[in-house]
């Protein structure tokens, strides 16, 4: 089973360069230039085909801790999104208005920033003084490009858990986990009930024989509310392997769990005790979290200006500018 997860883990990193240069050695500017011209649809390419790093694998391995946020930044940063938002407040000039910084901020929020708050404090009647505590959704073109990376990925990952399906223990498969009592069908295939139960196995090939008695197909395996116990248990492998990044997460009562807005509220008030009010993160919580965000987009600020060296890239820029006022307004507290 390793060695088939580091097949798709490989093939995830290697598959989808569209060009035959080598693109991100062009620099940063080329490949955003091209993703806009519709010619690079997806540049994962982390590894070429002789297994070395290139392109963004400097910057994905460094905020390895992040993962798979990490891989998403990147799919962004090749669409040319952030190319699209980050605009100067006039042509030719270097600074970015608070609007724009803001919104890169709350982007940056939902990849690096991922702090769920409890459902039910949507419905209470709270009163914030000076944080707005939930965070807004993605803009919706960075939406849209989150859903069709999730939906590549599970492509793939659903082609992997059919092949690695087929290797499972069917004699083990076949027992109930406590009693080890074998139902295989065979002693009851006089059983109209059991006939028709075993007829249903079409598009059930990774899926445990008694998962699919509540309707569960191959087609489920990778949604976000499905439980890990119905892929078949002998496998070992289970969907929160597949690198995908859900935009909501619900609870155990299918409520949505509402993202903490607690990133892109310093940013807008620089207040430590906001957070500790507000959005009711522990005071020694919070400083890790800010500290955590910051040096996330100064990781990121210092590596788009190597991978591009163009001092006069918007994107470089506006990480620039952001990674300054973010750790300005750090700094004081």
């Amino acid at each position: 089973m390793l060695k088939l997860y580091f097949l798709f883990s490989l093939q995830f990193l290697v598959k989808e360069v569209r060009l035959c240069l080598s693109v991100p050695e062009a620099g940063l500017v080329l490949a955003l230039i091209l993703s806009r011209l519709g010619w690079l649809q997806s540049l994962q390419g982390y590894v070429d085909r002789e297994g070395n790093p290139m392109g963004f694998a400097g910057l994905v391995s460094h905020l390895h801790y992040h993962e798979p946020s990490n891989l998403v930044f990147v799919s962004f940063l090749v669409k040319g999104l952030f190319h699209n938002l980050c605009q100067p407040t006039r042509r030719g000039s270097k600074c970015f208005s608070q609007d724009v910084m803001e919104r890169l901020v709350l982007v940056l929020a939902h990849l690096f920033g991922r702090r769920y708050i409890p459902a039910k404090f949507q419905d209470a009647n709270l009163k914030f003084y000076q944080s707005k505590v939930f965070l807004e959704d993605l803009p919706e073109d960075f939406k849209a490009a989150l859903d069709e990376y999730n939906m590549n990925v599970t492509k793939g990952f659903a082609s992997f858990l059919l092949v690695v399906s087929k290797l499972a223990d069917m004699k083990q498969e076949h027992q109930l986990p406590l009693s080890k009592i074998d139902f295989t069908g065979k002693e009851c295939e006089d059983s109209q009930l059991v006939s028709h139960l075993l007829s249903c196995k079409e598009g059930r090939r990774a899926v445990s024989p008694f998962a699919c008695l509540s309707g569960n197909s191959d087609a489920d395996l990778l949604h976000p509310e499905t439980p890990d116990h119905v892929t078949r248990c002998t496998i070992g492998i289970s969907n929160i392997s597949a690198p995908v990044l859900w935009p909501q997460r619900l609870d155990n009562q299918g409520r949505r769990m509402p993202l903490n807005a607690y990133a892109l509220d310093f940013y807008k008030h620089g207040s430590l005790l906001g957070l500790v009010q507000d959005n009711r993160i522990n005071e020694g919580a919070a400083y890790q979290l800010l500290k955590d965000f910051a040096l996330t987009i100064q990781s990121i600020s210092i590596s788009l200006w190597e991978l591009c060296g163009n001092e006069e890239d918007n994107v470089v820029l506006a990480f620039e500018q952001l990674r300054e006022t973010f750790f300005e307004k750090f700094k004081k507290i």
